[in-house]
């Protein structure tokens, strides 16, 4: 944190207090010597004439500059105690300040923070969501079957599907089914052997000679079925 030189600023108040002294006695020291002058012939060797108007002019004069000496002085003495107040009030920016600063910093992550945050290896997308078995649960409920497995997208299941099916095992594909599941065959290097109709088990019934993998949507939302 930015912090004041006292060192220096008491020397410069020092400096300051000494010339605020040093006018104020070569002012009265000016005004002492005029008056020295004038003395003799105020007191001494006065005009009749004029002698009372020199003697109010002396005191008048000897007043005024014992007033600008105290003047001097007073306005030294209010012009410190403003500094010092500035000074006071500066520090106590400054103080608030660095405390803003280390509170900024506390609210910046740290090293747990970091480590907390580093990746495990596993991208998210391939994570299970905490209410996936739950939503599987009810699906199978829904489609009256004793489970079902939801998986990260329509895509990964097929691919996923026809990676571990042995090799010499067919697909058979509904002729209405949704082009992700001709596409998951693509990329999981297979071919789909035949097709059938459209939600017709007797036309699936005659194309099945052998055990395979029989690709349809669950749910038709064309058909209603």
């Amino acid at each position: 944190m930015a912090a004041l030189n006292r060192t220096d600023l008491e020397n410069l108040q020092r400096r300051e207090i000494h010339l605020s002294i040093l006018s104020a006695v070569f002012v009265f020291i000016l005004a002492g010597g005029v008056a020295v002058l004038m003395y003799p012939l105020v007191f001494v060797h006065p005009v009749e004439a004029s002698k009372w108007t020199l003697r109010i002019a002396f005191v008048g004069f000897c007043v005024l500059s014992l007033l600008f000496v105290f003047y001097l002085l007073d306005r030294q003495r209010m012009v410190r105690r403003l500094k010092q107040q500035l000074l006071e009030e500066l520090e106590r920016n400054l103080e608030l300040r660095h405390q803003a600063n280390v509170d900024l910093l506390k609210t910046m992550p740290d090293v747990n923070h970091f480590w907390d945050r580093l990746t495990t290896g596993v991208p998210a997308a391939l994570g299970e969501p905490p209410e996936a078995r739950r939503v599987a649960g009810e699906l199978a409920r829904l489609q009256g079957v004793e489970c079902a497995v939801l998986a990260r997208s329509t895509l990964h299941a097929f691919v996923d599907c026809f990676t571990v099916l042995r090799p010499w095992a067919a697909v058979l594909a509904d002729a209405a089914a949704y082009p992700i599941a001709r596409w998951a065959v693509r990329a999981a290097g297979r071919c789909v052997s035949a097709t059938f109709a459209h939600h017709d088990p007797d036309d699936l019934a005659r194309r099945l000679r052998a055990p395979a993998l029989v690709v349809c949507d669950g749910y038709c939302p064309g058909c209603g079925r």
